[in-house]
């Protein structure tokens, strides 16, 4: 009975701080079944609908969190994170060239492969350099994994964008965020799909570099 007894203390402790919400932005070293939430809102500064629009081009990217999403670790006490996840509208000239408001379905499953503007890191996050941490994290600056919609099966270049939030208004317009492509890089995937045909290899077309205006 007494053996019975610790058994249960232990796991409940355990089970008891593996709940417990760590900091999104302190993102450190964790064990498995660590629960990284956005207690501060560090995110709700991004969330909602932005604009660019330069009468050539039209962007219109809508921010949301996504809670809890397990990324890596599958099972029964897995890691999770708060994540933005996106929908995007993208013209050239008038004419639709990407509208993944429509054309993606309304998942809570997985951003990976629902969203392709997604994640949750910040720029400068917190890096493992040997038993010690730099934990110099600047909150207005988010670095999201990047793609672009294709109709092939898989897209072979792969980018992360830089999203800054300014909170400077143009005019009466609203606050802004900048917008800046980066880590740009063409991946080694020559392999053909199921039907002949290669992958996407093709550059991106959304601008690489916008001010944005919060609608």
């Amino acid at each position: 009975m007494k053996n019975f007894l610790i058994i249960f203390i232990v796991l409940a402790f355990k089970t008891g701080y593996s709940q417990i919400p760590i900091e999104q932005e302190t993102e450190i070293e964790y064990n498995r079944g660590t629960n990284f939430k956005d207690v501060n809102g560090v995110f709700d500064k991004f969330l909602g609908t932005w604009v660019f629009d330069d009468g050539v081009d039209y962007f219109k990217v809508t921010f949301s969190l996504q809670e809890d999403f397990d990324w890596n670790d599958w099972g029964s006490n897995p890691t999770t994170y708060d994540t933005i996840v996106s929908r995007f509208l993208y013209k050239k000239n008038g004419i639709i060239i990407y509208d993944t408001y429509n054309n993606f379905p309304n998942s809570n499953y997985n951003p990976s492969f629902d969203h392709i503007i997604y994640g949750y890191h910040f720029s400068g996050y917190v890096s493992s350099i040997g038993n010690s941490f730099d934990q110099n994290v600047n909150t207005n600056n988010l670095l999201l994994g990047y793609s672009e919609p294709t109709n092939n099966y898989t897209r072979c270049r792969n980018a992360a964008v830089k999203i800054s939030y300014s909170g400077f208004s143009i005019g009466s317009n609203g606050t802004t965020i900048n917008w800046e492509r980066t880590f740009e890089r063409l991946e080694s995937c020559s392999r053909q799909n199921t039907d002949g045909s290669l992958p996407d290899n093709s550059d991106f077309l959304i601008p690489s570099t916008m001010i944005l205006v919060k609608q």
